[in-house]
């Protein structure tokens, strides 16, 4: 999508990938022309604006995953407290209850 000047004139050629090989379309440089680049333009902008938005998306996204691991690691520490508090002990990853002897 490029508009090419040769001999003073500017002309507009498409650049498309079709069957694994480069092929180029010339629109030359009349009302097609334009309206062609037009088109090429509107479709970069919309696929600008929908970037964004995924950008946005993913940002609000990885915001949610940071509070979810921080409640979850803080949720771990409450337990564990809670656990040691009413007399448990950890035997090899496994929470037991102390047995008091009189």
């Amino acid at each position: 999508m490029a508009w090419k000047t040769r001999s003073g004139h500017r002309y507009y050629y498409r650049t498309r990938w079709q069957d694994g090989r480069s092929q180029t379309i010339y629109y030359g440089r009349g009302a097609e022309a334009e309206k062609q680049a037009q088109q090429d333009a509107d479709r970069h902008r919309e696929k600008q604006t929908r970037r964004a938005r995924l950008l946005a998306d993913e940002a609000r996204v990885a915001a949610a995953e940071l509070l979810l691991h921080q409640l979850t690691d803080w949720t771990a520490v409450l337990t564990m407290a809670t656990l040691l508090l009413t007399g448990h002990y950890n035997h090899h990853g496994t929470w037991r209850r102390k047995a008091f002897l009189p």
